[in-house]
C-alpha cells in the first residue's frame, strides 16, 4: 500500500519502467500507474544513484555519469505566482503564461476526500495543469498537477483534493487552477504498450537476493519480506555509491588544535586485507587521497561472514 505525502492511500494500478534520457544518456527508472492521475515526475534519489556523478549547485548544473552536464533551470523572475488571468482568446500559451481553470458546474467537495471536477478554459493543445495558492492557503483545496490535453470550451475532469474542515461549493465562475503551455515532446501509450512496458521488464534479471535465514519468519511476513529485500536488492550488489549533492565543511572553533593518531599496530595479513579494502573504495571513488594537519587510525572489523568492515577510530 502506497501513500502520498499527505496521508492519502494511492491506488496503484501498476508500474512501468521507462527510460529516462536526459544530456543524452538513458537510464532506466520505475513509475506508478495511478487512475485518472497525472502529476510531474520527480527523479528522487534512485535515479540519481544510477546516473547522476556530481550534482553541483553552485554551478547549477548535474553532471551525468558520462560526463555531460546538464544545466539546472529555474523559473523566469516575474512569472512565479502571477499566471496571466486573461481568457480572451484561445491561447496559444507563451511560456510562464497561463489560462484559467473554471468549474463546468456547480459542485461541493468535502473535506478529506479526492473529488473528480469537470473544467473548462480558453486554452487549447498539451498543457500543464497547476494549482491556484490562494485557493490552497484558504480552503485547503488542492489540484493535481500534471500534464493535459483540452480543447477550448470543452470540459477535462482534474483531480480536486479537499485538505480543510469545512465544505467547500465550487461554483462556475470560481478559478480553481491554471493550465500552462506545454511546448516539449509528448507521447500517447495504448494499453497493450503499457503491458509491454511493465516491470520487470524482459530480458531483464531481478538482482540475486542475500542469503537471509527466514527460519524464524512467520508464514504470513514472508511475502512482505522477500518484497522488502526485492525493494532494496541494490544494496546487496556489494556496490558502495555517493551523493556529491553538497561539499561538507567543518569549522573548527577558534585556538583549536589538529588531533593527529597514529595507526593502530598490525599484523602484515591484516595490512594487506586493509590495504585491498582501501583500494576497493578507491576503485569505487567513494573514497580519495588526501592531506591534512588531522587523522585518525582505521579498525578493521569482522563480519560474520569472514568479510571486514573498515571503521575510523
Amino acid at each position: 500500500m502506497f501513500h502520498d505525502v499527505n496521508g492519502g492511500w494511492l491506488p496503484f494500478v501498476g508500474s512501468v519502467c521507462l527510460g529516462v534520457t536526459l544530456g543524452g544518456q538513458t537510464s532506466y527508472t520505475s513509475f506508478g500507474v495511478v487512475t485518472n492521475m497525472s502529476v510531474p515526475a520527480i527523479l528522487g534519489t534512485s535515479f540519481i544513484d544510477v546516473a547522476t556523478k556530481n550534482i553541483a549547485t553552485q554551478e547549477q548544473h548535474v553532471e551525468l555519469l558520462n560526463g555531460t552536464k546538464v544545466p539546472i533551470l529555474r523559473r523566469r523572475r516575474g512569472t512565479k505566482g502571477r499566471p496571466n488571468t486573461s481568457t480572451s482568446a484561445v491561447c496559444a500559451c507563451p511560456e510562464g503564461v497561463a489560462a484559467q481553470l473554471k468549474p463546468a458546474g456547480k459542485t461541493w467537495v468535502q473535506p478529506g476526500t479526492i473529488a473528480h471536477v469537470p473544467v473548462r478554459s480558453t486554452f487549447t493543445g498539451h498543457g500543464l495543469v497547476k494549482g491556484r495558492p490562494p485557493l490552497y492557503h484558504n480552503h485547503g483545496i488542492q489540484v493535481a498537477q500534471g500534464p493535459a490535453i483540452m480543447t477550448a470550451g470543452q470540459p477535462m475532469t482534474i483531480q480536486v483534493m479537499h485538505l480543510g474542515v469545512t465544505p467547500l461549493r465550487l461554483t462556475t465562475d470560481m478559478t480553481i487552477g491554471y493550465i500552462e503551455a506545454h511546448e516539449g515532446p509528448t507521447y500517447e501509450v495504448t494499453k497493450s504498450e503499457l503491458e509491454e512496458l511493465a516491470w520487470p521488464m524482459k530480458g531483464v534479471k531481478d538482482p540475486p537476493l542475500p542469503e537471509v535465514d527466514v527460519s524464524s519468519v512467520p508464514t504470513e511476513w514472508s511475502g512482505p519480506l522477500e518484497a522488502l529485500l526485492k525493494k532494496h536488492a541494490s544494496l546487496w550488489e556489494g556496490k558502495l555509491g555517493l551523493i556529491r549533492g553538497v561539499e561538507h565543511r567543518i569549522r573548527l572553533k577558534p585556538g583549536a588544535f589538529p588531533v593527529r593518531q597514529h595507526p593502530y599496530k598490525a599484523g602484515p595479513m591484516a595490512r594487506e586485507r586493509e590495504k585491498a579494502e582501501v583500494e576497493r573504495m578507491r576503485s569505487m571513488e567513494v573514497i580519495e587521497p588526501a592531506s591534512g594537519e588531522w587523522a585518525s587510525p582505521v579498525v578493521m572489523v569482522p563480519k560474520p561472514d569472514g568479510s571486514v568492515r573498515l571503521c575510523i577510530d
